[in-house]
């Protein structure tokens, strides 16, 4: 997933080339049942783990419902054991967006909502966070990657992906648990990433009551957590946490 180029640098003791690392890039193209759904951006590696994450992330098919799986990059071609409406799909998702967004009124994000009781201490929380970080390879290469990491309420790691896109992290963090026979529900979920409401409802539909964050949220990423009943931090780091959403599951021991 790391390509060496030769750059030209220029500091303060002029210009000059060097070789360095970059985080490698590819499209792909996904079709359900013949249908074209959409292009996923990611680093290319664990394409299957990727495939089935997102497929479970957005709703639409549990692993046993996967007949065949195809993969020809730039195209992967889905079968699944009964028929679905492509377009059904995308306009569900874009409802979801809106009323995250505040454009519709939330009526189908209550359906998402997340029940599950867990509690946190916050020290574990911020261990995870810098255990992600400590994992980060590619990272730490290149600057280019973002992480996603699956860990239990006890703090046992179910998974830990790197990829150029912070969607597919996820998604292929979940697949990786799928393809394994685990189930993402009631584990928790680090990322490295912006928490947008795509991101929150990909939690959503996994049943995952919590997820943190190093970096910042949006604010239809914090409705979204707010309506689903999943619990947001961003900006953890440093002994730090920001919680922007049902605070009641972390433990702070104050």
């Amino acid at each position: 997933m790391i390509a060496e180029l030769t750059l030209h640098r220029l500091d303060a003791s002029g210009i000059r080339k060097i070789r360095d690392q970059v985080a490698l890039d590819e499209s792909l193209e996904l079709h359900i049942n013949g249908v074209r759904y959409r292009r996923l951006t990611a680093s290319p590696t664990m394409r299957r783990e990727l495939v089935y994450g997102h497929l479970y992330t957005h709703g639409i098919a549990h692993p046993d419902e996967v007949e065949e799986i195809i993969i020809k990059p730039p195209r992967v071609y889905v079968r699944l054991r009964r028929e679905i409406d492509v377009a059904d799909i995308q306009d569900l998702e874009g409802q979801l967006l809106s009323e995250a967004e505040g454009v519709k009124p939330v009526e189908r994000l209550r359906e998402l909502r997340v029940d599950v009781d867990i509690k946190v201490e916050a020290e574990r929380l911020m261990r995870l966070i810098e255990e992600m970080e400590r994992r980060g390879e590619a990272f730490r290469r290149t600057g280019g990657v973002h992480g996603a990491l699956l860990a239990s309420p006890q703090g046992e790691i179910a998974a830990y992906v790197e990829d150029v896109s912070r969607h597919s992290a996820v998604d292929k963090a979940v697949g990786s648990m799928l393809l394994r026979d685990l189930r993402p529900r009631g584990f928790m979920l680090f990322s490295t990433g912006r928490q947008s409401a795509s991101m929150v409802l990909k939690a959503a539909q996994c049943g995952i009551p919590l997820i943190a964050s190093r970096a910042a949220p949006i604010s239809s990423g914090v409705k979204a957590a707010e309506v689903t009943g999943i619990t947001l931090i961003c900006f953890l780091r440093e002994g730090r946490m920001n919680i922007y959403t049902h605070p009641e599951r972390v433990l702070t021991g104050g």
